[in-house]
């Protein structure tokens, strides 16, 4: 038999052979607490979210878990206290910033388990400044929308060590996405050390305010949001990849990250150049 057809032949097989129904126990996966939190160098930017995750069949989104303990601490011993301001979100009791070089540990106590986390805040380098230029070819939903420039970065890239950066694109105040589910990861491997008008994904018209926040972030966030990347654009389909859950960097088998970063952010108002 030609290879071509008893390749085909077996591959019917497989997809018609199994008739029998299979029954999949969903209730027997364990809910799971799912730890979000961020820490910069900004004022405003603290936060702790616990969740729990649901049963497949639960109707609603994840439980907020409101009875939980929260403490930071730095390597220098100085500790921060969080109070939740509304179910499962939880804020510096008083507001403060991070320092660029310290280790902060999280630790999330729910119902007398104890979920831990370490991250080292890292030096994130200046934006020198943002330019635009009109793209020379925008896809048709560009010239409907009217968003006809690239934003561009021009900054200094130190090359002594190797750096993970996480971007946030802004439209006139509102975060701005390419497509929905987007997470903007860069590595300084791609770069060079002088970045001259580099294209950034989100676009815009004239007139618009356009501002770009960008975030250090270490190899396991990176390696996080890269999995969650992943995660959200899997499409299931017979020959991708098995979904799994993000590699955390929280203990006790709990989901989610916590994020500790420096950022710096800069913007530009795009005028029409003669």
């Amino acid at each position: 038999m030609n290879q071509r057809y008893l390749y085909i032949f077996l591959m019917l097989i497989l997809l018609t052979g199994c008739e029998e129904t299979i029954q999949l126990d969903l209730d027997q996966v364990e809910p799971k607490i799912v730890v979000e939190g961020l820490l910069t160098n900004r004022l405003g930017d603290q936060y702790v979210k616990i969740t729990k995750t649901v049963d497949f069949y639960a109707s609603g989104g994840a439980e907020k878990i409101t009875n939980a303990n929260i403490k930071l601490i730095d390597d220098l011993g100085e500790e921060y206290s969080f109070n939740q301001t509304s179910p499962g979100y939880y804020l510096p009791v008083v507001d403060f910033a991070g320092v660029v070089g310290r280790s902060y540990s999280l630790s999330v106590e729910v119902d007398g388990v104890f979920y831990q986390s370490e991250d080292q805040l890292l030096r994130v380098p200046e934006i020198d400044s943002l330019g635009y230029s009109l793209n020379d070819d925008p896809d048709q939903d560009r010239i409907d929308s009217g968003h006809l420039y690239d934003l561009l970065l021009y900054m200094k890239e130190p090359k002594e060590t190797t750096d993970y950066y996480l971007f946030k694109f802004y439209r006139n105040d509102s975060l701005t996405f390419t497509n929905s589910n987007d997470i903007y990861l860069l590595t300084d491997e791609a770069l060079s050390e002088s970045i001259s008008g580099f294209p950034g994904p989100v676009y815009y018209a004239e007139q618009d305010t356009a501002r770009m926040d960008m975030f250090s972030i270490t190899r396991n966030g990176y390696v996080y949001f890269s999995d969650l990347t992943n995660l959200l654009f899997n499409d299931g389909g017979l020959f991708g990849p098995v979904p799994a859950n993000p590699r955390s960097n929280m203990s006790n088998g709990a989901l989610g990250f916590f994020q500790v970063s420096a950022v710096t952010t800069t913007q530009v108002i795009l005028k029409k150049k003669n």
